[in-house]
């Protein structure tokens, strides 16, 4: 039986308790500008009427226009499939013909282990605050891998793995607020996994056999494969 390739996670982190503070590592200043800009609805703002409403619209305006905004940028993150997406029949420029890109998983995974504890923010793709799926976006642009920003989207990607093949920068999904693929993280090998959870939370270390995700889980899907094993996993 091939033995699985773990990443290396501090000792603080290899219990299921996480530390008060997260055992936070920060990124420099100069590391943290986003791969991509985020898409803004300010289009979704004059639809409402709302930009130069008078004094007398106000309160229905900003009622509307935070309804309206909660609603889009929950579409823009972890939610739902985007609509506009849809893989490439050609591959993705610089992917191996399985859909994988020459990439070490290694630093991947460093590099979402050094943004634990930062907060989960609805729609967020920076270090600022992150959602489930701009989390994972991040991280990967970093190394010069280019995701959907949606977590529906970002499971048409790669190439699927069985869940006992997982191994470090594999993405895994699991079915929460809506059928299919609603929520998204970075597995780390040893049945761990590195993502941003929900409203209130932060970016944190947890284990798929856990009751609450390993009811959830759905599936996984290979990103990186810097080299091969002889089973070709």
């Amino acid at each position: 039986m091939t033995r699985q390739p773990v990443a290396k996670i501090p000792a603080a982190f290899d219990r299921r308790r996480i530390p008060p503070d997260g055992g936070v590592r920060r990124l420099p200043m100069a590391d943290m500008r986003p791969p991509h800009a985020l898409y803004w609805p300010g289009a979704a703002l004059r639809s409402t009427g709302c930009l130069g409403a008078t004094r007398g619209l106000a309160t229905g305006c900003k009622t509307g226009a935070v309804l309206l905004l909660a609603a889009v940028l929950a579409a823009a993150g972890c939610g739902r499939n985007s609509g506009v997406y849809a893989p490439r029949a050609g591959g993705w420029p610089g992917a191996a013909p399985d859909g994988t890109f020459p990439v070490d998983p290694a630093p991947v995974t460093e590099t979402a282990l050094a943004l634990r504890g930062v907060r989960y923010t609805t729609g967020g793709a920076t270090p600022k605050g992150f959602d489930c799926s701009g989390f994972t976006y991040y991280v990967f642009g970093r190394h010069g891998v280019r995701l959907p920003r949606v977590a529906a989207d970002q499971y048409h990607m790669g190439r699927p793995v069985r869940r006992d093949r997982v191994r470090p920068g594999d993405l895994v999904f699991f079915s929460t607020v809506a059928p299919g693929p609603s929520h998204v993280g970075l597995a780390l090998g040893g049945g761990a996994f590195v993502h941003a959870p929900g409203r209130r939370g932060k970016v944190r270390v947890e284990r798929l056999d856990t009751r609450y995700w390993a009811r959830r889980y759905l599936g996984a899907r290979r990103i990186v494969s810097a080299a091969r094993n002889r089973d070709g996993q």
